[in-house]
């Protein structure tokens, strides 16, 4: 099994970034979610349709660190492997990391693909934020 960390810098404060991430309700803008109709289940549980069906997002509080990990699983299942996402200061811009494993049945192929839809999502994320800062 193998994992990837995957990066990218923003060039935008940690805090608007940071402050943005942790909004569920932006995730639709520039991740895999089908649709921006999130629906909140309570703490930090929101059911979301993506192109395997409706998931739920488990996403870690807001804290002080930059920490944004997340759970991913079936309605019904047991909470999904941790996704580890840390967001960190670099001067005026910031670092996006996510360790994105290798899951039990996922093979070498499917995990590559995986990887490189990660980097769209944070080639989206990162001309979203940069984008709204020339308005």
């Amino acid at each position: 099994m193998s994992s990837e960390a995957i990066s990218i810098v923003i060039e935008q404060p940690f805090d608007e970034v940071y402050r943005f991430l942790v909004d569920p309700l932006n995730f639709p803008s520039w991740g895999p979610a089908q649709s921006s109709d999130m629906r909140h289940l309570g703490a930090g549980d929101w059911l979301v349709d993506f192109q395997k069906g409706p998931m739920i997002l488990r996403f870690t509080e807001p804290n002080l660190y930059g920490v944004l990990d997340y759970r991913i699983f079936r309605p019904g299942d047991a909470p999904g492997h941790l996704v580890s996402v840390r967001l960190l200061p670099v001067g005026e811009a910031c670092e996006l990391t996510m360790i994105w494993r290798q899951r039990p049945g996922v093979g070498d192929q499917q995990f590559a693909a995986e990887c490189i839809g990660i980097r769209g999502y944070f080639a989206r994320l990162k001309t979203l934020l940069e984008a709204d800062a020339g308005d």
